[in-house]
């Protein structure tokens, strides 16, 4: 349940907010109310499916009232000290409130003592002639929620703190940003498949697009760093969920 709900926050904290709404969020009330408002149906949404009726009211209001709380501290924060290391430490305190609030509510409300009927029968599920059931599924999810856009964030808030200044075209932003999450999901998937070596391939392939504007120093450090960034998560990360999970 805990997985569950920590892929409910990153589908409404990151895959149903746009660049817009995030960039706007900050000055413009409407695109925070409106952020607010997707938060609220998506733990809605999820608590209601999954949990007893009188725990997912509980917890969704714990989640989608806290939630827009710590966000207003934020944009009040970003608002008023315009800079990157600040939009840097924010960003991150911000994700780990989420978080916390998020695990708070699943030991208090004791959560996995308050499910219902339709997440027992998700449980038991199990993909016939393998070992990959409902547990392994929603593991793999998360993995993978994680792995995209957010940490396309992190890579994007890293240099702005590091180099003080945003990326230099938009076209240069969406491409980078596909290479990368297309990048951490095979590095993800060879990893759970055990093809350490494999790995190499893809930082090859990556350089060989970037061959001649490598000659460049100033762009082989901040390529250095953003390839680094990229591979360190997924590695990371794949390696923790198949010691817990048992991927």
């Amino acid at each position: 349940m805990l997985t569950i709900l920590l892929m409910a926050h990153l589908i409404a904290d990151f895959y149903l907010q746009s660049s817009k709404m995030a960039e706007n969020k900050d000055s413009k009330a409407w695109f925070f109310a409106v952020h607010s408002i997707i938060n609220l149906c998506v733990f809605t949404a999820v608590d209601f499916l999954f949990l007893e009726p009188i725990t997912a009211l509980f917890v969704t209001l714990v989640t989608a009232v806290s939630h827009s709380v710590i966000d207003l501290i934020r944009t009040k924060v970003n608002k008023k000290w315009k800079n990157y290391t600040l939009s840097f430490i924010s960003f991150l305190i911000d994700q780990l409130l989420h978080l916390a609030v998020i695990v708070l509510a699943y030991v208090v409300f004791e959560l996995p003592f308050r499910v219902n009927s339709i997440y027992n029968n998700f449980e038991t599920f199990q993909i016939r002639e393998t070992n990959i059931g409902f547990a392994k599924i929603i593991s793999y999810g998360l993995l993978l929620l994680i792995i995209l856009k957010p940490t396309s964030i992190l890579i994007k808030k890293t240099f702005e703190f590091l180099f003080k200044e945003n990326s230099t075209s938009e076209l240069e932003n969406h491409a980078g940003e596909m290479i990368g999450m297309l990048e951490r999901t095979i590095t993800a998937i060879l990893l759970l498949c055990n093809q350490f070596a494999a790995v190499g391939l893809v930082i090859t392939a990556k350089s060989i697009a970037r061959f001649k504007q490598m000659e460049n120093k100033e762009f082989a450090e901040r390529y250095l760093i953003g390839t680094l960034l990229s591979l360190s998560v997924p590695m990371i990360l794949t390696i923790v969920f198949k010691s817990i999970f048992l991927l």
